[in-house]
C-alpha cells in the first residue's frame, strides 16, 4: 500500500466516526479524542485533518497504527452508542 491510499483509509474510517455525532453529538469526537491522545495518536491525527494528508516524513507505520487505532475508536463508538 502507498501512503495517498492510507490517507484515503483514514479518511473513510474518521467518516465513519464522525457519521455518529448524529446521534451523539460533540461526545463522539471527544471520545475519539481522548482516545487518541491517550495512545499518543493525536498530533499525527491533527497533521491529517489540517493538512488533508501526511507530511513526507510521515512513515507507513505510522500511519497504518492509525487506521488500526480509528478502526478500535470506531468499535468503541458503536459500543457506547449500540449501534
Amino acid at each position: 500500500m502507498n501512503k495517498e491510499s492510507l490517507e484515503q483509509e483514514v479518511g473513510v474510517v474518521y467518516g465513519k466516526i464522525y457519521g455518529y455525532t448524529d446521534v451523539g453529538g460533540d461526545s463522539v469526537l471527544e471520545f475519539m479524542d481522548d482516545w487518541l491522545e491517550d495512545e499518543g495518536k493525536c498530533d499525527l491525527f491533527m497533521e491529517y485533518i489540517d493538512n488533508d494528508g501526511f507530511s513526507e516524513d510521515t512513515s507507513l507505520v505510522e500511519v497504518t497504527e492509525l487506521i488500526n487505532l480509528l478502526y478500535d475508536i470506531l468499535g468503541g463508538i458503536r459500543e457506547e452508542y449500540n449501534m
